[in-house]
């Protein structure tokens, strides 16, 4: 059975304080992984560490970049990255990088784009827009040219002076407009159309976009605010309908459907983007395998641009006939990882079976995340899937 294809993620802040070389050698040589997927770029969270010897639990910072950004880059874009207060001087990185070629470890580069809590607040212009008007401060528009020439200016950064393998491709389109909010207060539930209408974007610039195609964008814009400042007084009823591709085509007489068709566009477009500024630098593709239109645009477009991709694993018991699919959704010579979670699972047993699983449905290897997140016994446990997974 080949050797599969593995990784590992992990926080720079999970090797500095654990100090590197114990770090490295824990995922080298018990995990025993062949790369690490590193956040270079990452948004909000708070941490819980089990085996971090300088704190057990961290209150991350709100959307930073883990290097010094070479300021020159960013000239064609009013965005400016905020470098986060664990980078130590400007070889950080570089010194994070160079340790793990040293262990012959392979290193991506894990690079969260529009989800930044201090970019959408400190630019707020250039943060997604519902239709009500509401400005979503943890979420930028990909529409939106200064966030264009951001996310290309970030990816080159990255690409050109750390090197890295790959580049893992994370929110370089829309969100939903829950996602991400910080300890929500909710207490009427919001029936799913409504929520789908809300993660629109009706800025400016999306509004020109699907008006440029011929869509009465300001005109749906009005419509949809117009649903909601009714629907969202009124109770959403008991199992109220999906939002689902039938109702997304006939809203609002078509109109919706024709405003989501740009969408989509735009969020590929996106991505093309960030994939072609990764490839001019001699750096592979690296993201999740939509198997049907998400808000990173247009499925078989964002197949297409995978050097390599990420597919979630199924619950015990139930079906790898998603994992079948999203490997065959990549081009030839694409290798599909699945996303592996051993804190998730109750034993090692249970883990390795699901992983070989994955193996079975196509699955050229797998990632365990996250190297801070779990414990030094669920590194074993991934050590023991490489094995079993060898042994076929």
């Amino acid at each position: 059975m080949a050797v599969p294809r593995t990784i590992m993620w992990a926080y720079p802040w999970d090797l500095s304080d654990e100090e590197v070389e114990p770090a490295l050698r824990a995922i080298a040589q018990t995990a025993k992984v062949e790369a690490v997927s590193l956040a270079v770029a990452y948004h909000v969270s708070t941490y819980f560490l089990p085996h971090n010897p300088r704190r057990a639990v961290y209150f991350g910072e709100d959307g930073r970049v883990f290097f010094q950004p070479e300021t020159g880059r960013y000239e064609a874009t009013q965005l400016r990255p905020k470098v986060s207060e664990v980078v130590e001087g400007p070889n950080y990185l570089p010194s994070l990088v160079s340790r793990m070629r040293d262990h012959g470890l392979g290193f991506t580069a894990w690079v969260v784009y529009n989800y930044n809590h201090h970019l959408a607040r400190t630019f707020p212009e250039c943060a997604k827009v519902d239709a009500l008007g509401n400005r979503y401060l943890n979420q930028l528009c990909p529409a939106n040219p200064h966030v264009r020439a951001y996310q290309v200016a970030l990816t080159g950064d990255v690409a050109a002076n750390y090197r890295p393998d790959y580049i893992f491709v994370e929110s370089p389109g829309y969100l939903a407009y829950n996602y991400g909010w910080s300890n929500p207060k909710v207490q009427a539930a919001v029936a799913p159309r409504d929520g789908f209408l809300l993660g629109l974007c009706f800025c400016e610039h999306c509004v020109s976009a699907a008006s440029e195609s011929g869509v009465a964008a300001a005109r749906l814009k009005e419509r949809v605010a117009e649903h909601l400042r009714a629907s969202l007084l009124a109770l959403p009823g008991i199992n109220p309908p999906p939002a689902d591709r039938e109702w997304q085509h006939s809203a609002f007489d078509g109109e919706l459907a024709g405003f989501l068709a740009v969408r989509e566009q735009v969020a590929a477009d996106a991505y093309e983007a960030i994939a072609a500024e990764c490839r001019r630098h001699g750096v592979k593709v690296f993201g999740s395998v939509p198997l049907a239109e998400s808000g990173d645009g247009d499925a078989g477009r964002v197949a297409a641009l995978l050097d390599r991709g990420l597919a979630s694993v199924p619950a015990a018991g139930a079906s790898t006939d998603a994992v079948r699919r999203r490997k065959a959704a990549l081009r030839p010579g694409a290798d599909l990882l699945a996303h592996g979670h051993p804190g998730s699972h109750p034993s090692q047993t249970d883990f390795v079976a699901r992983m070989l699983a994955c193996r079975d449905a196509g699955a050229d290897g797998f990632g365990c995340y996250n190297y801070g997140l779990v414990r030094p016994e669920h590194l074993r446990w991934v050590g023991a899937v490489v094995e079993a997974w060898q042994r076929g």
